[in-house]
């Protein structure tokens, strides 16, 4: 009995990798939403971390600045 439990738990603990694992993320264009203008030091980094995911996932990375609120973002998403 105690056997046949561990092979079962061995089988959904796999399932429960496997489904995460085949999905394709991201699989369309991933916007970073920087709360600071241009040009500052935070959005260089914002940028050069854009690079880098680009590169690693093949997809698209977009930075976008949205201030002012205090650096509140109250971006609503576009459908």
């Amino acid at each position: 009995m105690r056997r046949f439990a561990a092979a079962v738990l061995s089988v959904l603990g796999l399932l429960a990798f496997a489904g995460p694992a085949a999905a394709a993320y991201p699989d369309r264009n991933v916007t970073i939403v920087v709360p600071y203008p241009a040009g500052g030091p935070t959005d260089q980094l914002a940028r050069v971390v854009a690079e880098k995911l680009s590169k690693k996932f093949g997809q698209n990375f977009i930075v976008e600045n949205v201030t002012g609120g205090s650096t509140i973002c109250s971006r609503r998403k576009k459908n």
